[in-house]
């Protein structure tokens, strides 16, 4: 199965990674993709899909010097 938005265009979902120090000074490298729950045309193939991001909102999320949480609860 192909999943595409009805124009065909290239979209983003939205996710968090970070990297840190165990302990043991090991680094560790993590990702997570944020999801939601589906619409009606996607609740017959799961029931949880990924967040896609506006393009406009793109930029917001992708910024470092963002920390205000209420920007990120708008977009998602």
């Amino acid at each position: 199965m192909r999943i595409i938005l009805n124009d065909s265009g290239i979209f983003s979902f939205s996710g968090l990674n970070d990297s840190w120090e165990d302990s043991e000074g090991k680094k560790l490298s993590t990702c997570t993709i944020i999801t939601t729950e589906p619409n009606s045309l996607m609740a017959v193939i799961h029931d949880q899909i990924p967040v896609i991001l506006r393009p406009e909102d793109e930029a917001d999320w992708l910024g470092r010097d963002k920390d205000d949480i209420t920007v990120f609860t708008e977009i998602a």
